[in-house]
């Protein structure tokens, strides 16, 4: 199993084989399902939509009421490792096996940024309207201008084993040092009290 969600009261399940299912979660019922074409490394439900990365460097679109599918968008050359949809602006950013991030407009299609982040997969991101941050097996986490996708800096130490990078408005955690998670002081403009930490 690539990745599970629930939503709505389903439970969707995405494999590494292709196959995507939907669940009623009162009454075990199987809703729905679909055969992809290629095997499904990560996913997420956002809205109305189940979204898909796949092995072929597509991220396939699903509506998540009829499992019907909707778009496909090919993304890279290598496998989508990752990705983050945010429905309010409709952008799409995606992390690729080959270490490239690109960021798409879903609503033209048309991308915004592409640039290489990593010299090994990409294996999480996340991003808001100031910044992209993502971790790669190469053992960093870079931090990345959205609107240029110009490098602010990286962090580095980790192992090839980082998985996860999750910020908000004060801190970074990450995992990948050697079963340790870590927490970062993360804060722009300004800290929680309104001070530099001393």
């Amino acid at each position: 199993m690539a990745q599970l969600a629930v939503r709505y009261k389903r439970f969707f399940s995405g494999c590494v084989e292709g196959s995507l299912r939907a669940w009623d979660l009162s009454t075990g019922e199987l809703l729905g399902k679909d055969k992809l074409p290629s095997g499904i490394l990560c996913g997420s439900v956002v809205g109305k939509y189940v979204l898909l990365g796949c092995k072929s460097g597509c991220v396939e679109v699903y509506s998540a009421d009829k499992i019907q599918h909707v778009l496909s968008l090919k993304c890279f050359t290598s496998n989508v490792t990752c990705f983050q949809y945010d429905e309010d602006s409709d952008l799409l950013v995606a992390g690729g096996s080959n270490g490239d991030v690109t960021m798409w407009n879903l609503d033209s299609g048309e991308i915004l940024l592409s640039f290489k982040a990593h010299k090994g997969p990409v294996m999480s991101l996340q991003w808001d309207k100031d910044k992209i941050v993502t971790g790669g097996r190469d053992g960093e986490i870079n931090v990345w201008d959205t609107s240029l996708g110009k490098h602010r800096f990286a962090i580095g130490g980790y192992t090839a084993y980082l998985t996860t990078v999750q910020f908000d408005k004060y801190q970074l955690i990450t995992d990948g040092t050697n079963n340790v998670v870590v927490a970062h002081r993360f804060w722009s403009p300004s800290p929680p009290n309104g001070k530099p930490a001393s």
